[in-house]
This record gives C-alpha cells, sequence and structure tokens, in this order.
C-alpha cells in the first residue's frame, strides 16, 4: 500500500470529533485530531488534543512529521458567536 492509499484510508476512517472526544492531555473536548508514525511499530499513533494543546504541541508535532488529519477549531468561534 502507498504512503497516499494510506492516507486516503485513514481519512475515511474519520469521523468528526465530538464531545466524546477527548484531549489526550487534559481530557477537555479534543478539537484537533493527529497522526504521527512510531518507528518502533511501523504504524501511525493517533492523537486527540484540545485547541490550547494543539497550539502548544503544535511545533514539535509538524516537525517530528505528524499529519493533522482534522482540525475542528473553527467549531469554537462558532460556538462562541452562539453564546
Amino acid at each position: 500500500m502507498t504512503a497516499e492509499e494510506r492516507c486516503r484510508q485513514l481519512e475515511e476512517f474519520y469521523t468528526v470529533l465530538t464531545a466524546v472526544n477527548r484531549c489526550d492531555e487534559c481530557s477537555a473536548q479534543a478539537y484537533v485530531r493527529v497522526t504521527v508514525l512510531v518507528p518502533d511499530k511501523g504504524k501511525d499513533c493517533e492523537l486527540l488534543f484540545c485547541s490550547h494543546h494543539f497550539s502548544i504541541r503544535q511545533p514539535a508535532l509538524l516537525y517530528r512529521g505528524a499529519k493533522v488529519r482534522q482540525d475542528q477549531r473553527d467549531e469554537l468561534a462558532k460556538e462562541a458567536a452562539h453564546v
């Protein structure tokens, strides 16, 4: 399987992040889904982040080759507009 095929397969698998999806760091609602290759296992690992923790970790994640699969932080702005 090529990298492109694997990416397409992953994209088809993902669903919209909801209140059930929690940040791996603080357990707040997750708005960003990231995958990063784990060399020891030879496969991608999924990480979920709230907006705050993704903002903090984004430079290091991207430096290590992580791929942002979903970014729903724009939902925060929509929620704030309705309040």
